[in-house]
């Protein structure tokens, strides 16, 4: 008996497959059969001889698969290759068989193979869609559909093809936007008066300041900006440095808490029995206090610097507060200040990597060695200067104000220079009085004048 070949299906089809059987004495003559079950249906792949391990997707035709339709003889069953029970074993590229093994007929025990097929194994054109059909015109000409053309070598030009009506699916107006339909619009657009802008050659168009600019870009001005940059980070370094070297020498006056000055005050002047002022307690206490104060701004002074100089992140961890304050609403609305992008290094860094090539200066990729002196013009130290008193001038005024800087530093100075003095004739301790411009007796400076003491005043 020939095995029937079903054909080449797609990928997850069910597939119908008939079968019948004949009496053993007269092969002419159909006889029924028994005993038939979906686990008497065996498939093999590609001819390996390892059965699909699963029945699943198995169905017996007609109820139980005997004597369709009440036809003797005449039996069928269908595979659902979509059933991935089996994982992987219904797929595309292969042949597989189909037996049935061990059913009785004619009161024998007989196996067959009942079919072949194959699952896209063939290299049979189809569309993507099963069950589609290609749209063939009644003059055999094919259909074609330009959404699924593709080419990934590169554009063909169509030939002898007319398009008689190109219709759009959405608004397409940029062509009549840029031209009109009659290149009115374009005409409009593109002026002699426009059109002059681009010429580099006339003085005041936008061509030739351009190329004014970068000419003089590239020839001047990174030059004079890096020189700059370096005279700017030198005295800011400087200034950190000697506001480091004053903090330390008040740390050695006051101490970390002030309790240095309130301690060593008594080995210069220390008081004595019956005396109006005590210097341990609270004219020194005060004393202190205003002294700590002082370090306290100049401390919060040195970490806006920081902020202003510095622009790595760590320095705006440590000086968050201040950093806060910085980009704080005033009214008008708040800041966006960084330290890593707005800073003198950061400027200075931006500037470093920008005018690596350019000329006039040093780029990064130079030792130095070449070099034999640094461009400096001379004038430029007086307008620096000028510029660095101007903002020490208005950070520091000349007429201290309450509380600020100046008044600090005063009071430190008349709390450490000459303000005190011992009368050789009786021994007894003075005070200058800045009022009259001499030394004074401890109850001549001590009295309250309009509620405060000179000795309060002077501090």
């Amino acid at each position: 008996m020939t095995i029937p070949y079903l054909g080449d299906f797609p990928t997850g089809k069910t597939i119908y497959i008939p079968f019948h059987t004949f009496d053993s004495n007269d092969p002419t003559a159909s006889v029924t059969m028994t005993g038939l079950a979906v686990t008497d249906i065996e498939i093999y792949r590609n001819g390996s001889t390892t059965q699909r391990a699963s029945d699943s997707g198995y169905t017996l035709l007609d109820t139980d698969g005997i004597d369709f339709d009440g036809i003797t003889g005449l039996h069928g069953f269908s595979i659902d290759t979509s059933d991935n029970t089996d994982a992987g074993f219904f797929a595309a590229g292969y042949d597989y068989w189909v037996a049935v093994s061990t059913v009785t007929v004619d009161a024998g025990v007989v196996s067959f193979w009942a079919a072949i097929f194959s699952i896209d194994n063939r290299g049979l054109l189809r569309p993507t869609t099963a069950t589609r059909t290609l749209d063939v015109s009644a003059t055999g000409e094919a259909g074609l559909d330009f959404d699924n053309i593709k080419d990934a070598t590169g554009a063909h030009t169509l030939t002898n093809i007319t398009i008689p009506t190109v219709t759009t699916t959405g608004t397409c107006t940029t062509n009549t936007d840029m031209r009109g339909t009659d290149n009115a619009a374009l005409a409009s657009v593109c002026t002699e008066t426009r059109l002059s802008e681009l010429d580099a050659g006339t003085a005041g168009k936008m061509a030739n300041q351009v190329d004014i600019i970068q000419t003089d870009t590239t020839n001047d001005i990174p030059a004079t900006l890096t020189t700059i940059s370096g005279y700017i980070d030198t005295e800011i370094a400087t200034i950190i440095a000697n506001i480091a070297t004053a903090q330390a020498d008040l740390d050695l006056l006051t101490g970390a808490d002030g309790a240095t000055l309130a301690t060593l005050q008594g080995n210069y002047a220390p008081a004595k029995a019956g005396d109006e002022m005590d210097l341990v307690n609270a004219p020194n206490a005060t004393a202190v206090t205003a002294i700590q104060n002082g370090l306290a701004t100049l401390t919060k002074l040195l970490k806006y610097v920081q902020l202003l100089a510095r622009s790595d992140a760590a320095i705006e961890t440590d000086n968050a507060t201040e950093l806060t304050a910085i980009n704080a609403d005033g009214g008008s609305g708040a800041g966006n200040f960084s330290a890593q992008t707005d800073s003198v290094e950061a400027v200075r860094d931006r500037g470093d990597a920008a005018w690596i090539t350019a000329t006039g200066f040093m780029p990064n990729t130079e030792d130095g060695s070449s070099f034999t002196a640094v461009p400096w013009n001379a004038a430029w130290d007086a307008e620096v200067q000028s510029e660095v008193a101007d903002a020490l001038n208005a950070a520091i005024p000349g007429s201290p104000t309450a509380a600020s800087i100046n008044d600090y530093v005063r009071r430190i100075k008349y709390a450490t220079c000459n303000r005190w003095d011992i009368t050789e004739a009786t021994g007894g301790l003075e005070i200058f009085d800045d009022a009259d411009g001499s030394f004074a007796t401890i109850a001549a400076a001590f009295t309250t004048l309009a509620g405060v003491t000179k000795r309060s005043k002077i501090l």
